[in-house]
């Protein structure tokens, strides 16, 4: 069978012994027995011997902030590395004590969250759906407060705009993928920039179309007035508008777009003399008629 071997540490004073394999031991070393058990097998034991002037301890302590550890008399507070001299009976000499002490510190953080009307958040354990400022406190393995959480929580309200829309008979106002024709107020709820509910409130007035006026002349002259030959009203209507020369050829045709015919053709002015045109109003009201080019 094999031996088993057993090593081991040892301190003591200088001037003191340590009693080892039947003899006495005063200095530092290594020094090793063989020792045979009741089967028969041998061990062998080693002691490392340290003999020193002063025995050596070290050990570590946390406590929370605010509290305080007592080390010897000395009342302490803050982290760091303390050492103390003490005299012990039991081994006849001093020793000298190395305490680590740590001070869980306490970290804040601070957020700015928004939430829409109606909704919560969840802080913590916590829902939350007023808005405030909260706190809350998570304990350490020390059970220490460490680490604080300041909420500033802002709670949107969904805000109102209104509108004064006036539109003519046949035309449509459009908003949120709705057309309204009809005089009368009307609410839609859309989604703003940060994902709350606004509202809209629409009030629509139809009124009927005015009647057209179609000038008898124009002068396009670049002087700023009358540049154009332009339908007042026209806009309010579904409409094609057609202009012809006085051989009846086609100048120009609109439709439902006319602003205006500024006398020209293919980019070029024509000349001063009578033109004629022709228009028709919602597909079933024809006119025609002549009007005059002053240069």
């Amino acid at each position: 069978m094999e031996s088993a071997s057993f090593s081991y540490d040892k301190q003591i004073c200088i001037g003191y012994s340590y009693f080892f394999d039947g003899q006495y031991l005063t200095t530092s070393g290594t020094y090793t027995k063989t020792e045979t058990t009741s089967l028969g097998c041998d061990s062998v034991v080693t002691v490392n011997l340290s003999a020193q002037e002063y025995l050596t301890y070290e050990y570590d302590e946390h406590i929370c902030l605010g509290n305080s550890y007592m080390f010897n008399g000395r009342r302490l507070t803050s982290s760091g590395v303390y050492k103390d001299m003490l005299s012990t009976d039991l081994v006849g000499c001093d020793s000298i004590v190395t305490l680590n002490l740590s001070v869980d510190t306490l970290i804040v953080y601070s957020l700015n969250e928004q939430i829409c009307e109606g909704e919560t958040y969840l802080f913590g354990e916590r829902p939350l759906s007023e808005q405030g400022i909260y706190q809350d406190t998570v304990k350490s393995l020390m059970s220490c407060d460490s680490i604080i959480t300041i909420l500033n929580l802002t709670v949107e309200s969904p805000p109102i705009e209104r509108r004064m829309e006036t539109i003519y008979t046949g035309q449509y106002y459009f908003l949120n993928d709705r057309e309204y024709r009809e005089s009368g107020i009307y609410t839609e709820t859309l989604t703003n920039q940060t994902g709350c509910d606004s509202v809209i409130i629409l009030y629509l007035e139809v009124i009927d179309c005015p009647k057209i006026e179609i000038p008898i002349f124009f002068t396009p002259n670049a002087d700023g007035v009358n540049e154009k030959w332009e339908i007042k009203h026209i806009t309010c209507y579904e409409h094609t508008v057609e202009i012809f020369d006085r051989f009846g050829r086609l100048l120009q045709r609109w439709e439902n777009n006319f602003t205006g015919w500024d006398g020209t053709y293919l980019g070029r002015p024509m000349s001063s003399t009578d033109y004629w045109f022709r228009l028709v109003l919602n597909e079933e009201n024809s006119y025609t008629g002549h009007f005059t080019l002053l240069r």
